[in-house]
C-alpha cells in the first residue's frame, strides 16, 4: 500500500500543469523529507527523476523558483542505491554541474539568493549519487567538478555553497584518487584548503588577517580569544579531511621540494593553535575535528615536528607551569595523549573476538587511535624534546616490578594490550612508538614491553636476539648517548622476572637435567631433534633461524653450517 500510494502521488506531481507544479514539490518535499527508504518500484522512481531532469534542463527554462524544489525532489529520490546508474547518465551529471555552476564559476556578487539556494541543492544531489555509487565520481571529475570547486575556492564564494563545496571536494578526492593529484598539484589545493583554516582561526584572534594568496606561519599565535561555533568545527572537520585526502601518498619523507615544507609547516602551526585552544571534553564535534587533524598529520613529514612546539612567555619567576617541558609549551601534546588514553580506556580492551567485533568500523576507538599513535610517533622522531616527554608520561622509569607490562591502568599497559589484541590491524605501528620512544635500543624495549611482545618488531627490523643479549646498533635515527635509567627497585627484581612477558617470574623447581649424566642429556637433545627433523619433513613445521644479520631465515637459506643450530631452531 505504501508503495502504490507514493507511486501515486508521483505520478500526480508529473500530471500537474505548471501552475500547481510549486505547491505539488512543495508537497512531496514535506511528506518525503525524512524518508530515505522509498518502498516503491525502481520504475516509477526512474521515470520521476527522468522527468525531474528533462525540466531542469528544458527549453526556454522553467520558473527558475521551481530549480531549487526540483533538485530538492530529485536528492530524496536518489536516496536509494539501486538503480542510481541506470537513472543518471552522463547528461545527467552535466546537468547537474551546470545547476551547481561547477562549469562556468560566477563571481560571488553576481549570485542572487534564488541562485545560491539551486547550487547547494546541486551540490546537495551531487553528493547523494556519488555517495551511493562511487563510479560516477570519475565521470564527475572528468566533467570539470574539480577545476570548478578549485576555481570557486579562489574567487571566494558564500558561506552556505562553500560549506557543500567542501563536503563534496572530500567525497571526489575519496572515492577518485586522481582527483587527489589534480587538485593538489594543478590547483594549488594545499594553499587553499589551508587557507580556510587560516581564516577560521584567525577569526578568533582580534589580528587582521592578511588577503595575500601566500601563507604565513603563525608563530606567534598560541590560543584562540574565543570558542569555535559548531558550524566552524564541521567545516574544519570536512577541510581537514580533504587535507588527509590530498596529502595521501603524496612523497616520501625527505622528498618534499622548499615550497611542499613551507605548506607542511604551516599546517603544523595551525595544528598546534587548533590543539592547544580547542577543548575536547564533552565536545563531540570539537573531538572529531581533533581526530581529523590527527588523520592529516599523520601524512605530515617528520621534520616539521618543531612547529608543533612554541616558546611560552612566562610572566612571573619561579616554578614554570606543568604543560612546560624543556622550555616548551607542550600542550598540543598533552592533548594528543589524552584523546589517546581516552580512546584506549573507551575500547575496554582487551575486546572479546565474535563475527561482528566493533572495532571493524571506522567510527571504533581502537580504528581511530591509529592515526593519533602514528602523529605522536612522527613527532617523537622529527624533535627530541618531543620524544622525551613521550618518554616520560608513557615509559616512566621502572620500579620493583609486581605485575606483567600490559596489566593495570596506565596508558603503556593500554598500548601493550591494544598490541596483543588481534584483528586492530595497528600493533606495528604502536610497536614502533613504543620502540622509538626506547630510541630503537632493543635491551630498553624488551624491559618494557616484554621479549614475549618484542619478537614481532624486533624479527622485522632484523633485530632479533636472545634475552639479556645487549643492544644493538641498527638503529635507524641518531639518539643521545645517555645512560639507562634504571631504579634501583627495578636492579634488584631483575633477578625474579621473566624476560619472556616483562612480568614476575614464576618460582621453577629444579631442573630435570641437573638430575642427568651429560651422555642422558646428549641422548634427551638427540631424541628431540629428530622429532624436530621428522615434522619438518612431514611438513608441519618450518625450521627457522637466524643468519649473521640477524634476520630470521629458513635453515635452507642460512649461509654456511653452523655449529649453533639446535639453539637458533624454533
Amino acid at each position: 500500500p505504501g508503495s502504490l500510494k507514493m507511486a501515486a502521488d508521483l505520478q500526480s506531481l508529473i500530471e500537474s500543469g505548471n501552475k500547481s507544479l510549486t505547491s505539488g514539490f512543495e508537497a512531496f518535499i514535506k511528506k518525503y523529507s525524512s524518508a530515505f527508504q522509498l518502498p516503491f518500484p525502481n520504475k516509477d522512481r526512474k521515470s520521476f527523476c527522468s522527468w525531474c531532469l528533462a525540466k531542469l534542463s528544458e527549453s526556454p527554462a522553467p520558473n527558475p523558483a521551481l530549480f531549487p524544489l526540483i533538485l530538492n525532489a530529485l536528492r530524496i529520490l536518489t536516496r536509494e542505491q539501486s538503480g542510481i546508474e541506470e537513472i543518471l547518465l552522463s547528461d545527467s551529471l552535466k546537468i547537474l554541474l551546470k545547476l551547481a555552476q561547477l562549469c562556468s564559476v560566477k563571481e560571488p556578487q553576481q549570485l542572487s539568493q534564488l541562485d545560491r539556494d539551486t547550487i547547494v541543492e546541486a551540490i546537495k544531489c551531487l553528493f547523494n549519487i556519488v555517495l551511493k555509487n562511487h563510479a560516477l565520481s570519475a565521470q564527475c571529475c572528468e566533467f570539470g567538478a574539480i577545476e570548478g570547486i578549485a576555481l570557486r575556492f579562489s574567487v571566494g564564494i558564500y558561506q552556505d555553497i562553500l560549506v557543500y563545496d567542501m563536503k563534496l571536494l572530500f567525497l571526489l578526492t575519496s572515492t577518485h584518487a586522481p582527483a587527489r593529484a589534480v587538485f593538489r598539484d594543478n590547483h594549488r589545493g594545499m594553499t587553499l584548503l589551508l587557507r580556510f583554516v587560516d581564516g577560521v582561526i584567525m577569526s578568533h584572534t582580534g589580528l587582521p588577517k592578511e588577503d595575500s594568496m601566500e601563507l604565513i606561519e603563525r608563530v606567534d599565535v598560541t590560543l584562540l580569544s574565543s570558542e569555535l561555533h559548531k558550524t566552524e568545527l564541521d567545516f574544519l572537520t570536512d577541510t581537514l579531511k580533504s587535507i588527509f585526502n590530498i596529502t595521501l601518498n603524496w612523497k616520501e619523507e625527505g622528498s618534499y621540494n622548499e615550497d611542499d615544507v613551507k605548506l607542511w609547516k604551516c599546517f603544523a602551526h595551525l595544528s598546534r593553535i587548533l590543539l592547544t585552544s580547542v577543548e575536547i571534553k564533552e565536545n563531540e564535534k570539537a573531538e572529531q575535528m581533533i581526530q581529523c587533524l590527527c588523520d592529516a598529520n599523520f601524512n605530515q613529514p617528520t621534520s616539521c615536528a618543531e612547529c608543533f612546539l612554541s616558546k611560552p612567555r612566562l610572566q612571573e619567576a619561579g616554578s614554570p607551569p606543568d604543560w612546560v617541558y624543556d622550555g616548551f609549551d607542550v600542550r598540543p601534546i598533552i592533548k594528543l595523549v589524552a584523546l589517546l588514553d581516552s580512546r584506549l580506556v573507551s575500547a575496554s580492551l582487551p575486546l572479546p573476538l565474535s563475527a561482528d567485533v566493533s572495532f571493524v568500523q571506522p567510527s571504533s576507538p581502537p580504528a581511530v587511535s591509529m592515526s593519533i599513535v602514528g602523529t605522536l610517533r612522527n613527532l617523537s622522531v622529527g624533535h627530541r624534546s618531543i620524544r622525551r616527554y613521550l618518554r616520560a608520561t608513557i615509559l616512566p622509569p621502572l620500579g620493583r616490578v609486581t605485575q606483567r607490562p600490559d596489566e593495570g591502568e596506565s596508558l603503556k599497559s593500554r598500548l601493550i594490550r591494544a598490541i596483543q589484541a588481534s584483528g586492530f590491524g595497528f600493533e606495528d605501528v604502536i610497536s614502533d612508538f613504543l620502540f622509538i620512544l626506547c630510541k630503537e635500543n632493543t635491551r630498553r624495549y624488551i624491559k618494557h614491553v616484554g621479549y614475549g611482545r618484542a619478537a614481532g618488531l624486533l624479527m622485522n627490523r632484523g633485530l632479533i636476539q636472545a634475552p639479556g643479549m645487549g643492544p644493538t646498533d641498527n638503529r635507524s635515527l641518531s639518539y643521545s648517548a645517555d645512560e639507562d635509567s634504571d631504579t634501583e627497585e627495578y636492579k634488584s627484581s631483575v633477578k625474579e622476572m621473566d624476560p619472556v612477558t616483562g612480568g614476575p617470574g614464576k618460582k621453577m623447581g629444579p631442573s630435570p637435567l641437573e638430575a642427568m649424566s651429560p651422555e642422558e642429556q646428549e641422548e634427551e637433545a638427540r631424541k628431540l631433534e629428530e622429532a624436530l627433523e621428522k615434522l619438518h619433513r612431514r611438513g608441519h613445521i618450518k625450521m627457522l633461524g637466524v643468519d649473521s644479520s640477524g634476520k630470521v631465515v629458513t635453515n635452507d637459506d642460512k649461509e654456511g653450517p653452523s655449529d649453533s643450530d639446535g639453539d637458533q631452531n624454533n
